[in-house]
């Protein structure tokens, strides 16, 4: 039995959907000099294999920033998963999975035979709610690859970016492609970014020096933290941003969780006046979705077909 939001149940499918594990039975992790051990271990747990993508870089691309060398990384990963019969997962190294990971819902529809491109973000703590699909699935925009999953038809799109990215780039430059990833697929190429109901894991490491201040050529100053809002379920291991202290990890939940509502107040997760025209929910629906999703009702409404 698995413990969902705090209630118990089978832990196969919740929301009656398809599970990760029954669909994808490999993850793809990006690491480049950090210790994977517990996180392999843990996903192994889930019955999941793991592959970890580790470069390599040419001598040009390691004079790049990290942030350029991660997406180096997940390049790798990408033309991996083109190649694959099945959707692919993909977690980057300081990623955390909740309990149960396998056993938590695709954020898309999926069968053997669908030969469309579909991305859905596992982890996104700056999604913004856009519309919901025939089947009942949040989309809209997501953040942070940090841990995603997509179908192989997605993969060539997901190059298409990197090509795209790596031409623009300069040596040292820091550049938001985790932000853009989203934006390119949206708007380029015509692919919904499912956002998760509930996260199914947090972001564990100790914020990236180059990910914090004022970043050239962006609007607003980047913040150095992001944590989950709402969790699936417990996380399968402690954080390291928690140094090993409960008490430490606790008060990150908490300023994570205050961090959702004042997104849902400030309507930064969900505004009545973007809605997509295709989306088979109304407004009254998502806002209810938005408030229930920070209350962990979410997949109950979800669950419902039109």
């Amino acid at each position: 039995m698995a413990t969902v939001n705090g209630r118990t149940g089978t832990g196969l499918t919740p929301m009656g959907r398809t599970s990760l594990g029954s669909t994808c039975s490999e993850v793809l992790i990006i690491a480049h000099n950090e210790d994977t051990t517990e996180l392999e271990q843990a996903l192994n747990r889930e019955a999941l294999t793991c592959r970890v993508f580790r470069g390599p870089y040419t001598e040009e691309q390691r004079r790049f920033s990290a942030a350029i060398r991660c997406l180096i990384n997940h390049a790798n990963a990408w033309r991996y998963g083109s190649k694959a019969q099945h959707p692919i997962i993909v977690v980057e190294a300081d990623f955390v999975p909740c309990r149960g990971f396998s056993r938590l819902p695709l954020p898309f529809a999926w069968s053997a035979s669908c030969t469309q491109p579909k991305f859905g973000w596992l982890y996104s703590p700056g999604s913004i709610l856009y519309g919901i699909d025939a089947e009942g699935f949040p989309h809209g925009h997501g953040n942070t690859t940090v841990a995603y999953v997509f179908t192989p038809p997605a993969a060539k799109s997901l190059l298409e970016f990197y090509e795209n990215e790596m031409a623009a780039a300069r040596p040292g430059e820091y550049r938001l492609w985790e932000t853009y990833l989203g934006i390119f697929l949206r708007w380029e190429k015509g692919i919904l970014n499912y956002i998760p109901v509930y996260q199914y894991g947090e972001h564990g490491g100790i914020p990236n020096k180059e990910h914090r201040g004022k970043i050239p050529g962006w609007h607003r100053e980047i913040r150095g933290w992001h944590q989950a809002d709402v969790l699936w379920t417990k996380l399968s291991f402690l954080p390291i941003y928690a140094r090993q202290s409960q008490f430490i990890y606790r008060i990150f939940r908490v300023r994570a969780r205050l961090r959702g509502w004042a997104r849902l107040l400030t309507l930064r997760f969900f505004d009545p006046r973007s809605t997509n025209a295709d989306s088979t929910r109304g407004r009254s629906f998502m806002l209810a979705l938005s408030i229930a999703r920070l209350l962990g009702l979410a997949h109950f409404m979800c669950a419902l077909r039109k």
